[in-house]
């Protein structure tokens, strides 16, 4: 998480954005996090929004699925004997509600990179960081964040509970939270018309 963030302190320094409205879905809201916490100088004055999607925010349970990523042995040997279809298949299957909106070209897309080296690789790092070892130190500091944020959850989500979601709105000085029915993990896309109705009321705030 941290060095996601730096890459997007560099992009966001690199092509001198300002007034942003940083949106994170699940571990991509934990990245949103940590640089709605940064003190990097790079960053002073440019972020002005936070959108915070069924986001990873505390030390928590996480599927058996993903917590078997984090074993050396079964997910090198996971990744390298499942077929790809069938890892997104199982992903997919856990991230949504109504398994029946899964379609095959959302399975190819995500299976795609698990086709290569570098993706192999990619995913099981990633699941090894999905709780990063500082989340309880960083966690810890989130009543600091005084941007307006908008924090946006499924009602049925099975990775990061809505427990989540309450406790950062309580956490949260200048927060708001939005319930989207009928969704799992994913509300952008198992929702879309629904998540997208409630990122524009707020930024039109």
């Amino acid at each position: 998480v941290f060095d996601q963030a730096e890459l997007m302190t560099e992009l966001i320094a690199n092509r001198d954005l300002r007034n942003l409205t940083i949106v994170g879905h699940s571990f991509g809201g934990g990245v949103a996090l940590v640089l709605a916490l940064s003190t990097d100088p790079r960053l002073e004055g440019r972020i002005s929004k936070l959108v915070l999607l069924d986001t990873v925010a505390y030390p928590q349970d996480i599927p058996v699925f993903f917590r078997m990523l984090d074993m050396p042995f079964v997910s090198q040997l996971g990744v390298r004997m499942v077929p790809p279809a069938v890892q997104a298949r199982i992903a997919l299957q856990i991230a949504y509600l109504d398994n029946s909106k899964i379609d095959e070209e959302e399975v190819e897309m995500y299976a795609a990179p698990l086709r290569t080296a570098a993706g192999k690789h990619a995913i099981i790092h990633s699941a090894r960081q999905i709780m990063p070892e500082r989340l309880e130190e960083i966690s810890a500091r989130y009543a600091s964040i005084t941007m307006p944020t908008l924090i946006g959850w499924c009602d049925y989500d099975r990775i990061v509970p809505l427990d989540v979601g309450l406790k950062l709105r309580r956490t949260l000085p200048n927060a708001q939270l939005k319930i989207i029915e009928g969704c799992g993990h994913m509300p952008q896309e198992e929702q879309p018309e629904a998540t997208l109705s409630v990122i524009q009321g707020f930024l039109a705030d």
